[in-house]
């Protein structure tokens, strides 16, 4: 009897480490799940703070570019807006996949870079090209109130940034992302965006000077 219910044991015992083989294997994909959702928003919280640096350099720029009255508006229409772009894009290049199609304004940004001892990697013009098809950046005039402004220049403006950014996690970027082909990459795409308020500009440097520079 004793023998019996030795060999009984036995075999729970063996029995057992089938099924802890079998428990894992149907753990695996949701553990695998679990963490590319970690990895992703990883991901994405780290495009975020990169979002947000952008819009800190385009409100940089804005405060020297953009004019605050057109009665002086001495700068060439749409050059104010576009420095503002530029200097979002040259922070978003560090997200962007590289784009098929390289625009002659990336391969311009990229020469400056290395005429001014910038060591540019070699696909950051096809990069920066991404993130011009991917960046919207709105500049909305407000007055001395935080309030839209009716003119189409004020000392205050507000500048958003929406930035389309690709996931890179399999199945997961299946459940938040959208397909979409941006500059000729096809993929899963996420929309950023950033907001910031109330950004002063710099009237003082649109007086006109004579050739001392004197205002």
């Amino acid at each position: 009897m004793k023998n019996l219910l030795r060999k009984y044991v036995h075999l729970l015992h063996r029995g057992d480490k089938g099924t802890v083989a079998v428990t894992f294997l149907l753990s695996l994909p949701i553990l695998m799940t679990v963490i590319g959702i970690l990895v992703q928003y990883a991901l994405l919280a780290n495009a975020r703070i990169t979002l947000d640096r952008a819009a800190a350099a385009a409100a940089r720029s804005a405060m020297t570019s953009l004019p605050t009255d057109p009665a002086i508006d001495w700068l060439p229409l749409g050059t104010g807006d576009a420095n503002v772009k530029r200097s979002a894009l040259m922070i978003l290049e560090s997200l962007s996949p590289v784009s098929e199609n390289i625009t002659s304004e990336a391969t311009t940004v990229a020469e400056a870079l290395t005429q001014v001892g910038v060591a540019v990697p070699a696909t950051y013009a096809a990069r920066y090209a991404f993130a011009q098809s991917a960046t919207n950046v709105e500049l909305a005039p407000l007055n001395e109130n935080g309030a839209p402004y009716a003119r189409s220049r004020s000392p205050r403006v507000r500048i958003t940034i929406s930035y389309d950014f690709k996931l890179t996690v399999p199945f997961v970027s299946s459940l938040i992302g959208r397909e979409a082909t941006v500059a000729g990459v096809t993929g899963r795409y996420f929309t950023l965006t950033s907001t910031l308020d109330n950004v002063q500009l710099s009237p003082g440097r649109e007086t006109p000077t004579n050739a001392a520079g004197e205002p």
